[in-house]
């Protein structure tokens, strides 16, 4: 009977700390493939900044690292190299992709957080738009608008901004890819 009582709370508390896979949605038309050159699809340069009118808030030098390590894997798992660029000019003399990444809303949410607080911490979302350029041109090539959100009816078990943002980390990648 204790080992079962065991196992049942294990299995609870692997499900509550995994969370349920952010699902990433596309506001507007489906826009054409971004034109991307083959050899520009071997990097991607990234920065992430707020939306003009959105103030960055209390976490937003987490929710910049969770773009890191989220962009980090999504690249990876393609075979891309990712390189972080915090000022206004990526440069590469190599052909890339610069991908900067406006967010326009979020509210962050950790897993403690979904956890201790359930449906009273409210819910987690994250909307941005990417803006994708080839280098070492500059060449725009397009834009795409990523948004996720987490609803209430999923519990504690709801995805955090984390997924969230490995999530929208996914489409992007895939986007230049494509």
């Amino acid at each position: 009977m204790t080992s079962q009582l065991l196992r049942t709370l294990a299995l609870t508390c692997t499900l509550a700390m995994a969370g349920c896979a952010a699902t990433v949605t596309r506001s507007g038309p489906a826009p054409a493939p971004l034109s991307v050159s083959p050899a520009a699809t071997r990097a991607v340069f990234v920065r992430v900044e707020a939306a003009p009118g959105m103030p960055p808030g209390g976490n937003w030098e987490t929710f910049k690292t969770d773009w890191r390590e989220g962009m980090a894997i999504a690249a990876g798992r393609s075979g891309m190299q990712v390189t972080w660029s915090d000022t206004e000019e990526a440069r590469s003399a190599d052909p890339a992709v610069l991908v900067v990444v406006k967010v326009r809303n979020y509210q962050y949410m950790t897993p403690e957080t979904r956890i201790g607080l359930g449906i009273l911490a409210g819910n987690a979302y994250v909307n941005t738009e990417g803006e994708f350029y080839e280098l070492p041109a500059r060449k725009l090539l397009g834009s795409r608008l990523y948004g996720t959100t987490t609803s209430a009816s999923e519990g504690i078990l709801s995805a955090t901004t984390r997924k969230q943002v490995l999530a929208i980390s996914d489409e992007v990648i895939a986007d230049i890819r494509r």
